[in-house]
């Protein structure tokens, strides 16, 4: 009778402690899957493929969403520099888009659909400057410069293909004056940082 009572517990110790340690394990793998899915979408919005900086991004609860409007806003900023975007220069900045990897059926293909159909707002930009600094303070130098860099690199592309005659030529002053604002937003991020930081 003993025995059969330590047998009992002994077994409903064993199903206790494998059953948290195996709910514990999926839990684990269920949560790894969804870091892993948040950091494709970030690669996918950004284009930034340094696994290093995608953990730290979503470490700061920076959204996929977020961060596609945050790197798609210098492309179609620098596509509206002078007023208006033409349907050769709206092909244009769609093909540079896919041959930076940003793919058709994607939700940040369809926002740069979007935003080359409806000039941006004044609002928009503003909201652009203000998550550019909130952003800054959230991850390192080295983090902030990939992404100031994926998303010069991508209005910088957006400049080429549109620049001078059928994409071929300079990039046009209205162009090179917005790329200059923009780098100018993200100057201002990084010398306004706080000086004592550890990153």
């Amino acid at each position: 009778m003993a025995r059969s009572i330590f047998q009992q517990r002994g077994t409903a110790l064993e199903d206790e402690f494998f059953y948290h340690v195996d709910q514990k394990l999926i839990a684990k793998l269920e949560e790894h899957h969804k870091q892993r899915a948040v950091e494709q979408s970030l690669q996918e919005s950004t284009g930034i493929v340094d696994q290093h900086v995608l953990e730290e991004l979503r470490v700061a609860e920076i959204t996929p969403r977020s961060l596609a409007a945050f790197s798609m806003f210098p492309a179609v900023f620098v596509a509206w520099a002078d007023g208006h975007v033409e349907s050769a220069e709206r092909k244009a900045i769609l093909k540079a888009a896919k041959g930076q990897g940003i793919d058709v059926d994607s939700p940040s293909y369809e926002l740069l659909e979007h935003w080359l159909s409806k000039r941006p707002t004044v609002e928009l930009a503003g909201a652009w400057k203000d998550f550019i600094h909130a952003i800054r303070a959230t991850i390192s130098d080295r983090s902030f410069r990939e992404l100031r860099d994926a998303s010069l690199n991508r209005a910088e592309e957006v400049a080429k293909a549109t620049g001078g005659f059928l994409g071929i030529g300079s990039v046009s002053r209205d162009e090179r004056g917005a790329l200059a604002e923009l780098h100018e937003v993200f100057d201002d991020a990084i010398e306004s940082a706080e000086p004592a930081e550890c990153r």
